[in-house]
C-alpha cells in the first residue's frame, strides 16, 4: 500500500498536492467562519489564513518536491522564490499601481478625508506599508512560491503556458471560498469567475496538446516541431 501511494505521488505531483491541501488547508482556513454563528466567536481570519498557507500550501510544496525531485529540487524551488523575472519598473508598477488607483478612485468618489496630515502619515505607513509587508512574509510569498513555484510550473511543463496558467487560476480561486463564504456578495462575484475561468480551461485546453511528460516537453521546445503539429505547447518553465 505504503509503495503503491508513493507511486502515485510521483506520477501525480499535483494532483497529491490537490489532496493534501483541499482537506488541510480549507480545514484550517473554514475555523472562523464555522465557530461564528454557533459559538459567536469573532476569530482572527488572518491568523488562520497564515495557517493555511503554511500548513496547507507551502509544507506539501516542499515534501513533495523533496520526494519526487530530491534535494535539487528544493534548492530549484527556493531559487525560483527570489528570481528576478522583469526589470524593477515592472515591479513597482504591480506594487504600486492597485493602490494608487485605490485612493485616487476614493478620493475622486468620497472626497479627502478630512483629518490631519499626521493621521494621514500614520494610515499609510502602518495600514498600508505595514500590512503589505506582514501579509507579504506570512502569507502572500509562500502562497505564490506553491501555485507558481510548483503548481504552475509543473502543469506548464506537461500542458503548456496558456492552459497551465487557467488551471493555476481556477485553483487559485476555489482556494479563496473561505473568504467568502459568509459573504453573498463575494460568492456573486467568485462564482462567475470560476465559471469563466473553467470555460477558458476547456477553450485553451482543446488547442494544446498534451506532453506526456518532461522529455517530451524539451522535445517540444522546438517550434518547427509545434508548428508541424498544428498547436502550442510551451517549454518547462524556469529551465
Amino acid at each position: 500500500m505504503r509503495q503503491q501511494v508513493a507511486t502515485w505521488v510521483r506520477a501525480h505531483p499535483v494532483a497529491a498536492f490537490l489532496a493534501w491541501f483541499f482537506p488541510i488547508g480549507w480545514a484550517i482556513a473554514f475555523i472562523p467562519v464555522v465557530v461564528k454563528q454557533p459559538f459567536g466567536l469573532d476569530l482572527p481570519l488572518e491568523v488562520f489564513l497564515s495557517g493555511a498557507t503554511l500548513l496547507g500550501l507551502l509544507l506539501p510544496a516542499v515534501v513533495i518536491t523533496r520526494f519526487v525531485d530530491g534535494p535539487a529540487g528544493v534548492q530549484a524551488l527556493r531559487r525560483r522564490m527570489f528570481q528576478a523575472r522583469a526589470s524593477v519598473g515592472w515591479y513597482a508598477l504591480t506594487l504600486c499601481a492597485v493602490p494608487i488607483t485605490a485612493l485616487i478612485l476614493a478620493a475622486f468618489l468620497y472626497g479627502l478625508p478630512d483629518t490631519t496630515a499626521s493621521t494621514l502619515l500614520s494610515a499609510v505607513v502602518i495600514g498600508l506599508i505595514v500590512q503589505t509587508l506582514v501579509s507579504f512574509i506570512t502569507i502572500n510569498l509562500w502562497e505564490e512560491t506553491a501555485w507558481m513555484g510548483f503548481v504552475q510550473a509543473r502543469l506548464q511543463a506537461r500542458r503548456g503556458a496558456m492552459l497551465a496558467a487557467t488551471i493555476t487560476a481556477a485553483l487559485f480561486t476555489l482556494q479563496h471560498l473561505p473568504l467568502f463564504v459568509d459573504n453573498g456578495a463575494g460568492l456573486i462575484v467568485i462564482l462567475p469567475m470560476f465559471l469563466v475561468q473553467l470555460r477558458a480551461v476547456k477553450r485553451v485546453g482543446e488547442r494544446v496538446c498534451p506532453v506526456r511528460d518532461l522529455g517530451d516537453a524539451r522535445r517540444w521546445r522546438s517550434r518547427s516541431a509545434r508548428s508541424r503539429a498544428g498547436c502550442t505547447t510551451a517549454p518547462a518553465p524556469y529551465s
